[in-house]
């Protein structure tokens, strides 16, 4: 069975992000929230050795051993992730940080308030509908506006099955994946509600996008 997908290039599901997959992969994690946060409350590039302290005092820990490991974590983790995403630029030569290209910067849609205030939970639920099966399952589902059968959902979704007419294994091994895959991911994040006893998924209408 071929799975397919779509580009990161796309508006985020449901128009909730316009933000590209491997931005809200970066911006996933709190640490790097803070960074870009404070890189927005800057009009200068900064050292990494004054970055790491402002991660460090945010993290509650203040220690000289906590403030060398968040430099480590910087240059090897967190940093070259950001760069990735072009959230920030890294000028090795004099050790400094600066903000990155990123056009949601430029345009300020991504501010030091929405990074310090949004929890990792809506960060999480964002990530997770970057999966074009996961974003389309709740879009199907919502469209209902009760609850459906999931067999009812693989034929809908067939479309992500194969690129050619999907065979009835193709399509089994499909609702396989939603029912131990997709669909307990997306109820714990409650974004549905997988009743597996009767095989069905409903959206709470609090949930409702």
């Amino acid at each position: 069975m071929t799975v397919r997908s779509r580009t990161d290039e796309q508006t985020g599901p449901f128009g909730t992000s316009a933000y590209s997959a491997e931005t809200i992969r970066a911006l996933s994690d709190a640490r790097r929230r803070r960074i870009v946060a404070t890189l927005l409350e800057r009009t200068d590039p900064v050292p990494v050795d004054d970055l790491a302290s402002a991660v460090v005092e945010a993290d509650g820990a203040g220690s000289p051993s906590t403030g060398r490991d968040a430099i480590v974590t910087l240059h090897h983790v967190d940093l070259p992730v950001l760069s990735a995403a072009e959230l920030v630029t890294v000028d090795e030569d004099d050790d400094l940080v600066e903000l990155g290209p990123h056009p949601d910067l430029r345009r300020g849609l991504l501010s030091a308030l929405l990074l310090r205030e949004t929890g990792a939970e809506l960060w999480s639920v964002l990530e997770m509908l970057q999966d074009p099966v996961r974003s389309s399952v709740v879009e199907a589902v919502d469209a209902h506006g009760s609850a459906v059968a999931v067999d009812e959902l693989v034929r809908e979704l067939s479309e992500f099955v194969t690129a050619d007419a999907a065979t009835p294994q193709d399509l089994e091994e499909f609702g396989l994946t939603l029912r131990h895959v997709h669909l307990p991911k997306l109820d714990a994040a409650g974004l549905v509600r997988y009743d597996d006893d009767a095989d069905t998924v409903s959206c709470e209408p609090r949930q409702r996008i």
